[in-house]
């Protein structure tokens, strides 16, 4: 894969290729963005998105704090296709990723915390190519990069409690 992920400061919502599959993505604080995203899947209601993140520091700013004993167990799983449901602080949960994908890891240090969700319609399958996506979403995506054919699996999901 591209050694190095980019957007323009101006997209709001890409498709891009993760340690998995491709997903769309959108700022994790674009509410607007997020909400587009969930018209371009349609589906269910009430839907909600995995954050990816590029490091442990970032899961503090999604209101999210893990003792020692955590931290030592997400060292073995992470970097990697691992998605954690964490009890945020303030109460409720939250799906965190942190990806095993550098160049994704280093986008994300840029623009902040993001959210994902594989790129397909409810119920459909994902897309393995960006031209199998252009063929389906067309202009409904703001941005759309590359990485050749993709056609991984979507992640493990584990809960972690306190």
């Amino acid at each position: 894969m591209d050694t190095k992920l980019t957007i323009k400061s101006e997209t709001r919502v890409w498709l891009c290729p993760t340690d998995t599959i491709y997903g769309f993505s959108a700022r994790a604080n674009d509410t607007e963005a997020i909400d587009r995203i969930k018209q371009i899947k349609g589906g269910r209601e009430g839907m909600h998105f995995i954050v990816l993140i590029s490091d442990f520091v970032q899961l503090e700013g999604l209101g999210v704090s893990i003792t020692n004993r955590q931290k030592n167990f997400l060292d073995t799983i992470w970097p990697g296709p691992v998605t954690v449901i964490f009890t945020k602080d303030s109460g409720g949960t939250i799906a965190v990723r942190l990806p095993d994908y550098e160049a994704l890891r280093n986008l994300i240090r840029e623009v902040g915390p993001i959210i994902s969700t594989s790129a397909n319609r409810h119920g459909e399958q994902p897309v393995t190519t960006v031209t199998e996506a252009k063929n389906i979403f067309g202009n409904e995506v703001d941005e759309y990069i590359d990485a050749g054919v993709l056609a991984g699996e979507a992640s493990t999901i584990v809960k972690l409690v306190r």
